[in-house]
């Protein structure tokens, strides 16, 4: 399921989000644990739910984290939670 809150954000709030969300979990990936670089993995990063909309999760900025997009696909893909506590 997509997210209304992200997709009514410009490009520039869009990334002022990812700056924050890096900052805030010390520049790594919310899966896998790895570092993210902003600038080299720019069009290789989602913002994610950390909590699905579909079992309760909110739609905003309290329930996003930063991951790799490899990561949160190999994620939906299994269907099961692989995230790292923050």
């Amino acid at each position: 399921m997509g997210s209304l809150y992200l997709s009514n954000l410009s490009g520039e709030q869009t990334a002022d989000l990812e700056r924050r969300l890096w900052e805030s979990q010390k520049g790594v990936c919310f899966i896998c644990g790895k570092e993210i670089d902003l600038k080299l993995q720019r069009n290789a990063i989602d913002i994610d739910h950390i909590i699905p909309i579909k079992i309760g999760g909110r739609d905003d900025e309290q329930n996003f984290a930063l991951a790799h997009s490899h990561c949160n696909r190999s994620k939906q893909a299994a269907g099961r939670p692989k995230s790292i506590v923050l």
